[in-house]
């Protein structure tokens, strides 16, 4: 109607008068993925990943990669799991079956190192993977966010290279309410977001003096599906801080 667009229209150019650039440089990072080796305290995070997502795991001298998985969250569906060198050859692909709870999947990649992982929930379910002791990232990046449901379940771990001034996270929450916060190595709440971001939202954080060279933390909570981008440094976290790649 002609009152809905004029509205819109006018919450458009009060959003441009009030909008300020984030000033933040884009990171572009490598897949040359080593163990971040940083020590951190701190707990562990719980998400349930829902749609495709991308990550990274080392897989161990015996070639198979053992993950704790829980199926057909959300909806009652099966998720497949596949394995690929960084060229992008499948090395393996396992189906998990709907009704699978908090059991070890094995997935012989028939070789050690690094690979990737693709996490595909089939027909709009969830699925909750724990990475244990297994160094891993899953990316979480402008182009490719970490899409997950019911939140972060605790913190998710990231990096943020010595030298860095200033980075920001996206949010977008399609379910409307979302809760962000962002927690420095000093366990310093930096930064605590609620609202309604449907169309996305990025956040920009300020690294303290010191901060630099170090992990960071943060949670997603109070809401539903939610969507996670890094900018500004490398795009990826890890459920704990003994294990991300970087």
């Amino acid at each position: 109607s002609p009152e809905t667009a004029a509205r819109v229209e006018a919450d458009f150019q009060q959003d441009l008068q009030e909008y300020q650039p984030m000033n933040v440089e884009r990171v572009n990072y490598s897949e040359n993925l080593v163990p971040c080796r940083l020590q951190a305290e701190g707990q562990s995070g719980r998400p349930s990943y829902r749609g495709v997502n991308h990550a990274y795991v080392v897989v161990p001298e015996d070639g198979i990669v053992r993950l704790k998985v829980t199926t057909g969250l959300v909806r009652g569906r099966e998720t497949i799991l596949t394995l690929e060198d960084l060229d992008g050859n499948e090395l393996a692909t396992v189906q998990v079956p709907a009704g699978t709870e908090d059991e070890e999947v094995s997935i012989e990649a028939g070789r050690s190192g690094l690979v990737r992982l693709r996490i595909e929930p089939q027909g709009g379910s969830a699925v909750r993977i724990a990475f244990g002791t297994l160094a891993h990232a899953a990316v979480a990046s402008e182009d490719n966010p970490l899409t997950i449901s019911s939140g972060t379940r605790g913190p998710l771990w990231f990096y943020v290279p010595a030298g860095t001034a200033r980075f920001a996270v996206r949010i977008n929450t399609p379910d409307h309410h979302g809760r962000l916060r962002v927690f420095a190595p000093d366990s310093a709440m930096v930064l605590d977001e609620s609202g309604d971001y449907v169309m996305g939202e990025a956040f920009a954080v300020d690294v303290p003096e010191g901060m630099g060279g170090r992990l960071w933390s943060l949670t997603i909570d109070k809401c539903e599906d939610s969507g996670l981008a890094l900018i500004g440094v490398p795009p990826l976290v890890a459920q704990s801080p003994d294990a991300l790649l970087v």
